[in-house]
């Protein structure tokens, strides 16, 4: 009797645990797209609960034949990867998903992330042709996305291919235009971004009044806005452009001011290029000691990223130099081996 009784106890327990399954299935497929949605987000990290969302909201586009929710729901599986599937996914959406005219945002989203994802995988012709097809979908439809894609190209080749002459003119493109966006909340970072892009290129090109001027641009723009982490960039990026004149003092000037936000931030390659020009500042005002005590900090921060800029590298051979005039073999060593 007792074990008759376990057995149905066991089938009741089974018949109410898969009804409750399908009651949890049904109450996910009544949600809307923007519950799905919320869902999906609020459980970032959670890889098998976002494929649960992601899948019932692509089941429910493609069942209702929504090609812009399709397009969506794509995406949202393409941001659980960081392999090949991401591209599948991209172009699921480039290829296969007629989209209507009055979409604004897809497919160019769809193009940008697929370049942004090359260029992490140091594709960087393939993320260009990626980010020039937004360029040209996008110049009479949506003119944000057609000058994303303008500033994509112009990073991709000032920063990863070292070709500032070439990206130069794409930024005067994006400064121009943002410049005319400035009142756009939703643009104001872009905007103060690209004086930023322009003060870079220059001071990277030696061309040092130009560089000065966004410099210094910049610096009361973003002064205006109250974006305290540009502002201080601009002073940094200030005390490298000083020293590429010689004008020491200036650079010492400028890097204490923005070392110390650097470092409350956490900024760590900003906190190492603030030492290094500190550095810089010091050796050219004849102050050994600081200049090695700084290059010292340099070193460390690259030991705790393992990560330095090829820029920022000639403090070893001062190091090196320093302690081989002291004759202090041990730290000779450690810094011709770093």
């Amino acid at each position: 009797m007792n074990k008759y009784f376990f057995q149905c106890l066991l089938i009741l327990f089974l018949f109410v645990s898969n009804l409750q399954a399908q009651n949890i299935e049904r109450s996910i497929e009544s949600l809307s797209y923007d519950e799905l949605k919320d869902v999906f987000f609020k459980n970032e990290g959670k890889i098998e609960i976002q494929k649960k969302y992601a899948k019932v909201f692509l089941d429910k586009a493609k069942k209702e034949r929504n090609t812009p929710k399709i397009a969506r729901g794509y995406y949202c599986y393409s941001l659980l990867y960081d392999d090949n599937r991401k591209i599948i996914y991209f172009d699921s959406i480039i290829n296969n998903v007629v989209l209507p005219s009055s979409e604004k945002n897809f497919p160019f989203v769809a193009y940008l992330e697929k370049g942004h994802f090359l260029t992490k995988k140091y594709r960087y012709n393939e993320a260009i042709n990626s980010y020039l097809k937004v360029e040209k979908l996008a110049f009479s439809k949506n003119l944000i996305y057609h000058y994303k894609a303008k500033y994509a190209i112009a990073i991709l080749k000032a920063e990863k291919m070292g070709d500032v002459k070439e990206a130069l003119p794409l930024y005067l493109e994006c400064y121009n235009f943002y410049k005319s966006q400035k009142n756009n909340p939703d643009l104001t970072f872009t905007y103060e971004a690209s004086i930023f892009a322009l003060a870079d290129a220059y001071k990277s090109l030696k061309k040092v009044d130009s560089a000065s001027y966004y410099n210094r641009f910049g610096y009361y723009e973003t002064k205006k806005s109250k974006n305290e982490y540009l502002h201080n960039i601009f002073i940094l990026n200030e005390s490298a452009t000083q020293e590429l004149i010689n004008n020491f003092q200036a650079t010492l000037d400028s890097v204490t001011k923005s070392l110390p936000f650097m470092i409350k931030h956490k900024d760590k390659i900003n906190t190492l290029a603030s030492y290094y020009y500190r550095a810089k500042a010091y050796q050219g005002l004849g102050n050994k000691l600081k200049v090695v005590e700084n290059y010292i900090k340099v070193d460390s921060l690259y030991h705790l990223n393992s990560n330095i800029y090829p820029e920022f590298s000639d403090g070893y051979v001062y190091l090196i130099d320093y302690y081989k005039d002291k004759g202090d073999k041990e730290n000779q060593l450690k810094y011709l081996t770093t």
